[in-house]
């Protein structure tokens, strides 16, 4: 382990002088196409989610070969929601070939439970480490309603079920995400009962305001989302009462998942007394953001294409004079508060502020 601090040390040194890293860890895309209709998540409604322009294996192997991804740790894959892409299975495996990542993330809405159990089984029996992200909002109706189709929670928790019958936490990590919101938030103390029952880690999350990579547009809101003063209190007392559980039963990476968690939960509560946070940023330095029809982006609030990777390298992209004059620009930045994207800048930057 004494190689990370070693790197991340010098990826600090690097971005100081506007110098991008070999990236460790990629935020994939990997659909737009979403099953469900979530009250606060607009990518189902995209006008253009890509669904014509998504990668193929070909493309993502071509990409791999670039020397820049070498030392590509952590795969972290998203959607719209990830099981639709028929094809995912191969990509994965394909990254495993070219770079050999240690971990692969993927965060899903759980419904296509019969198409998850079979590509984690198949994965699994490849040697591929999988961590799963599955969200649950509420219980019963009450999810589905703010997922927007009848019978997702009903999926959902199969999905949990079925796949912790046949792996244990050591074996497969699962987070329990759950997205909160005025309209849910008295339910986090069921949630987390629920995700105690079925041995996973409950992740409670503040919703955001509007991210241009869902919305469709280039505008941002970087704040949480509106909440009652009663709705705030109830929040900061469960969401800080939640300790580290199960450590060393799911191994380190789970240890550092849950540490993490915890420092981004320390966030959302200063955020929600409208305390000032900014953060390291280390987007484009130590790791980067790949949409689903090869787009480069800075993040997914500044989601101006950087280049394409079906005509240009990932090093081409990251070195020509436009992006450095966007990493000048990152530097400033920090002030958003998105767990895909803070999370790995507080790991790269070595916990600096």
């Amino acid at each position: 382990m004494l190689q990370y601090p070693l790197r991340f040390s010098l990826d600090n040194l690097r971005r100081k002088f506007n110098v991008p890293s070999c990236p460790f860890l990629i935020n994939y895309s990997i659909t737009l196409r979403c099953n469900l209709g979530c009250k606060y998540c607009g990518v189902w409604s995209l006008d253009n989610n890509y669904a014509q322009e998504e990668l193929g294996v070909l493309e993502v192997s071509r990409f791999l070969e670039d020397k820049m991804l070498r030392k590509l740790d952590v795969v972290v894959i998203t959607g719209g929601e990830p099981f639709l892409k028929d094809d995912l299975v191969d990509i994965i495996l394909e990254f495993k070939k070219k770079v050999k990542p240690t971990i692969f993330h993927i965060t899903t809405n759980g419904f296509l439970t019969e198409e998850i159990v079979k590509a984690l089984s198949f994965l699994k029996a490849k040697g591929i480490k999988l961590d799963l992200k599955i969200s649950i909002d509420d219980l019963g109706q009450k999810h589905d309603a703010l997922r927007g189709k009848p019978g997702s929670f009903k999926n959902a928790l199969n999905t949990i079920l079925k796949i912790r019958k046949m792996f244990s936490r050591k074996e497969v990590f699962i987070g329990l995400n759950q997205t909160i919101y005025e309209d849910n938030y008295r339910s986090i103390p069921e949630i987390k009962k629920l995700s105690r029952e079925l041995d996973v880690t409950y992740l409670g999350f503040v919703g955001l305001k509007q991210r241009a990579l869902y919305s469709g547009g280039q505008e941002n809101d970087y704040g949480l989302t509106e909440l009652s003063l009663l709705a705030k209190e109830f929040i900061k007392n469960e969401l800080l009462s939640e300790r580290l559980t199960g450590i060393g039963l799911g191994g380190f990476s789970e240890t550092i998942e849950q540490i993490m968690i915890r420092h981004y939960t320390k966030g959302q509560v200063k955020l929600m007394q409208e305390k000032i946070l900014q953060h390291r940023c280390m987007n484009l330095f130590s790791h980067f953001r790949l949409n689903p029809n090869g787009d480069i982006l800075t993040c997914s609030y500044d989601i101006w294409p950087l280049g394409n990777i079906k005509s240009q390298s990932y090093s081409q992209i990251i070195n020509q004079s436009g992006t450095k004059d966007k990493l000048a620009k990152i530097k400033k930045c920090g002030k958003c508060w998105l767990g895909c994207e803070t999370t790995p800048s507080r790991v790269a930057s070595l916990f600096l502020a």
